[in-house]
């Protein structure tokens, strides 16, 4: 089987590439990190270590010598994140500095050039290495042995796929579905508060209510917090689920709308959106990649690498992790990553 690696899904870049293991793995901690430099000597061997851990392996375009188109910029830090989360030969922190020196080139200026609001930044990439990580990649006799269908409506089950790069993928159907009802497939042991979970998806039909996501800070059933793309609408929303009553915490059109993205709280004053959004294109029946992180109660939520939601949400108190599909909607999963970044007791079961 072939070995990829998924470059933390940095907003704005190109296609990812994903790690696949069929076992639960959990990274070794790195050595020591040196200590910091002073501040006069901080640009210097960060353009150093840029040169020495991206630019000499991969050839990559030194930024002080040539200016970079936005896409250009983009690429450059994603092929650098890609490198980090591949191999352990740059260390959380290393990566966090090299971030910093690339954010000095981003492009500004006119609307041709200008840097993605939603784009890469410190928060988007973890200081320490997971406790554990856990990758679900669907494949062998045993592959839903590690994982719980919740719901007794829904059937899941691994089918052949050809556009999958591994051949196989989870998928889920409930044709007597309704927008009120949820399916959800959890893994067996991910849990925790600070986390950052991706997910390749595909909705094959729906007629109803077409929407897929991921469920996190699971507490059982009923409670739980959900990143959901919706197809009918095209948009992304973070839910939260209490009961009967589903609170839309923060929701982003993918039309390219620059409407305010209005909090459904009573009470609570419109968050308007940074800036107007660029429109994104996620077409029917193909593959694309979900990616939600938790970092100190701060929420952030990203399709196919764009990140579109990033908000605080104090009342979160992490939980376990799930796959997620609303009423009638049919589709596939694949290439399923838990990182879990603190231990957490153990939660109540799902179901």
């Amino acid at each position: 089987m072939k070995s990829r690696s998924l470059a933390a899904f940095a907003a704005s870049v190109a296609a990812p590439v994903v790690l696949i293991s069929a076992a639960l793995t959990t990274r070794p901690l790195p050595a020591a990190e040196p200590a910091p430099p002073a501040a006069g000597q901080a640009a210097t061997q960060w353009k150093s270590l840029y040169s020495e851990k991206c630019s000499a392996c991969h050839n990559l375009p030194k930024p002080e010598e040539k200016a970079m188109t936005r896409g250009e910029w983009q690429k450059t830090v994603n092929r650098m994140l890609t490198k980090y989360h591949a191999s352990d030969s740059i260390s959380p922190a290393e990566a966090g500095h090299i971030v910093d020196y690339l954010a000095t080139f981003a492009p500004k200026g006119g609307d041709n050039n200008a840097a993605d609001p939603w784009g890469v930044d410190r928060m988007d990439v973890w200081g320490t290495p997971p406790c554990s990580t856990q990758v679900l990649n669907f494949e062998g006799p045993s592959a839903m042995a590690r994982v719980t269908p919740i719901g007794a409506s829904a059937k899941w089950r691994i089918v052949a796929d050809s556009q999958s790069p591994d051949g196989n993928s989870v998928q889920v159907s409930c044709p007597t579905g309704t927008p009120s009802k949820f399916a959800m497939l959890g893994t067996q042991g991910a849990s925790g508060q600070d986390l950052d979970v991706r997910v390749r998806f595909k909705i094959v039909n729906g007629k109803m209510s077409p929407a897929v996501g991921v469920a996190f800070g699971m507490q059982d059933l009923s409670h739980y917090s959900v990143l959901r793309y919706d197809q009918a609408h095209n948009d992304l929303a973070l839910i939260l689920v209490n009961g009967a009553i589903h609170t839309t915490l923060q929701k982003t059109s993918l039309n390219g709308d620059p409407a305010p993205i209005a909090p459904q709280v009573p009470g609570t004053p419109a968050k308007a959106a940074p800036a107007p959004v660029r429109a994104l294109s996620i077409a029917p029946n193909q593959w694309h990649t979900l990616r939600v992180s938790v970092k100190d109660g701060e929420v952030r939520g990203w399709i196919d690498m764009n990140k579109r939601l990033s908000i605080k949400d104090d009342g979160y108190r992490g939980g376990k992790v799930a796959l997620w599909s609303q009423g009638d909607t049919t589709a596939s999963f694949d290439d399923w990553t838990v990182d879990i970044y603190d231990t957490q007791p153990s939660m109540k079961p799902a179901a």
